[in-house]
């Protein structure tokens, strides 16, 4: 065991005995960043959400981008970067030992053309991005792997999902909204660790239940209120009291569950099924540690959504297969380093959208190749002569950031040298920072956005109630509550399409007030921080200790496994 200072925050932080035996393993140095810096840099290299219009670098027509002018990339639309009108290997360059390596990629990093956005195959489908067979889809983000979404809207991490709006980590899940970690439900709005549940609204850790209202650690229940028992007709005389077609009514409802909720207690992690695992939101995983939102996976650390599945993985963010180490989206791959967006894949390092390859390293954009190295092709025998070469280069002529850390081989891809831009990233998400402290880490930054539409509506004109809303609202552009004075990328206003109308009129809801940004930024603030803290079990009389992501200046009640399970009714 070895206490090491992080390059990044200066705090010290401790790299385990059998970490040291998987950095041997691959053949890597230790990390020099501690773990929570380490997940912040890989968030740098990702762009989820902000997309926006711009034109294709090869065909000229208009297309969506994750990419931003300011920051020099170049993007070709879905058609023309997946089509055989060009080669990424004729961007290609010799590799020179006299230059910083970390130089010769970035350079090759700028030049070479990836897609605008990453989708497969959507159908009607345009504004989404890293999605797979999205149909009518429209604002959903990482979702439909491996099972196709539907009429899907404004929705984050959601999989065979139809007719669901503003959901986030959500499986197989119908006419759903405001849901989050939610598995094979129907018809539930406000939930949050909902599983096969029906017709029921506002809920927290419930399963097997239908027609409940405002319930917390349900099972196998029906016709509940605040988790009291009712008889069917009770229940349906006072459900039809409560009235969520008013937008004063909805708010006073979410406050009153916020306080019924706040007074339960509540499990010090979902640690479904699993084997000496610490973290949160883990199912079906063995030695696994300080990791979350993961399935099916094994002995791997600093992993987090990872639902396909990972074995013998160390910091990841989206992935799935074998010995992978800081990587983001790289699924169906193995022995993979360093690396954003590799699918089908083994033996890759340093290297951004790679297709079906194997034995690359520091390239860009490439399919179906082998022995690469800068997006050149070499004889294997002269490419692993190379290797050791490039990596004493990357030692000896190291990358120098703006925050004056010092980038050597073993190091994730600096920050200074993110296509995307900081509120873009999920890294916004983690630590919000104002416009004054981006520009002073050095970070990328666009300036205001440029509006060219106008509001119509201006908040306090909303009509409170459903019913009263018109069907020409679609027609409308309606203002933001937040105006752009938040940390959530507000878009300043917004739209009601002819889709979200019909569910909102369907089931007596009150229309939203703030743009899908926000609303996005208020579920996942709602999320635990992926974060440990050691604390004990809150129940009277409880010894047990446990690692937790609630923060001991937290005000919840927290349980270990065993006191929380005698609270579920």
């Amino acid at each position: 065991m070895e206490t090491r200072t992080c390059q990044n925050c200066n705090e010290n932080f401790v790299i385990e005995p059998e970490d040291f035996e998987f950095y041997e393993k691959i053949k890597v140095p230790p990390p020099t960043w501690c773990p929570e810096c380490r997940r912040w840099r890989r968030m740098f290299f990702q762009n989820e959400r902000g997309i926006r219009k711009t034109s294709c670098a090869l065909c000229g027509q208009t297309t969506l981008s994750m990419f931003n002018d300011k920051v020099p990339h170049v993007a070709y639309c879905h058609s023309c970067w997946w089509g055989d009108k060009w080669d990424a290997l004729n961007f290609g360059r010799d590799y020179d030992d006299k230059v910083s390596f970390w130089n010769q990629f970035f350079e090759l990093f700028r030049t070479t053309p990836t897609p605008a956005v990453s989708n497969e195959n959507p159908i009607n489908s345009d504004y989404v991005n890293h999605t797979s067979n999205a149909k009518n889809c429209y604002l959903i983000f990482f979702s439909g792997t491996p099972l196709p979404n539907e009429d899907c809207y404004y929705s984050y991490r959601i999989d065979g999902c139809r007719g669901c709006i503003d959901t986030a980590y959500t499986t197989q899940s119908e006419d759903c909204y405001e849901l989050m970690d939610g598995t094979k439900c129907n018809k539930v709005q406000f939930g949050r660790y909902v599983e096969e549940t029906f017709d029921s609204m506002f809920l927290d850790d419930c399963k097997n239940c239908s027609d409940c209202f405002g319930c917390s650690k349900l099972r196998n229940r029906n016709h509940c209120i605040y988790n009291e028992q009712y008889s069917k007709a009770d229940y349906e005389r006072e459900r039809s009291k409560i009235d969520l077609g008013s937008y004063a009514n909805l708010e006073n409802f979410k406050m009153a569950f916020a306080e019924f909720n706040a007074k339960t207690p509540k499990r010090f992690a979902n640690i479904i099924k699993s084997e000496n695992c610490t973290g949160d939101n883990i199912t079906g995983c063995k030695n696994c540690r300080d990791c979350y939102v993961i399935k099916n996976s094994e002995d791997s650390r600093f992993a987090e959504m990872c639902p396909g599945g990972v074995r013998d993985c160390y910091d990841l963010r989206i992935a799935r297969g074998e010995q992978l180490y800081e990587d983001f989206a790289v699924l169906r791959s193995s022995n993979v380093y360093f690396s954003v967006i590799c699918l089908d894949s083994k033996n890759v390092q340093y290297s951004y959208f790679m297709i079906n390859c194997s034995d690359c390293f520091g390239c860009v954009g490439l399919k179906n190749k082998q022995f690469c190295i800068l997006n050149k092709q070499y004889a294997e025998e002269e490419y692993r002569s190379l290797l050791p070469r490039i990596i004493a280069n990357m030692n000896g002529l190291p990358y120098t950031g703006k925050n004056g850390a010092v980038y050597k081989y073993g190091e994730f891809f600096p920050l200074d040298e993110s296509p995307y831009l900081y509120y873009d990233t999920p890294a916004n998400e983690v630590l919000p920072l104002s416009k004054e402290e981006v520009i002073l880490r050095g970070l990328n930054l666009d300036d205001e956005l440029s509006r060219n539409y106008k509001v119509t509506v201006a908040k306090g004109n909303i009509p409170d109630h459903i019913r009263d809303v018109p069907d020409s609202i679609t027609n409308e552009i309606l203002e933001c509550a937040h105006k752009g004075q938040c940390l959530h990328r507000c878009a300043t206003a917004f739209r009601i399409t002819p889709f979200e109308l019909a569910y909102y009129k369907k089931f007596n809801l009150a229309l939203p007030t703030i743009c899908s940004n926000c609303r996005h930024y208020e579920r996942i603030k709602s999320r635990n921080p992926l974060k440990l803290w050691h604390r004990k079990c809150m129940n009277v009389g409880c010894q047990n200790e446990f690692e937790t992501s609630y923060s001991p200046d937290r005000p919840e009640i927290i349980y270990c496994e065993s006191c929380y399970q005698q609270e579920v009714v």
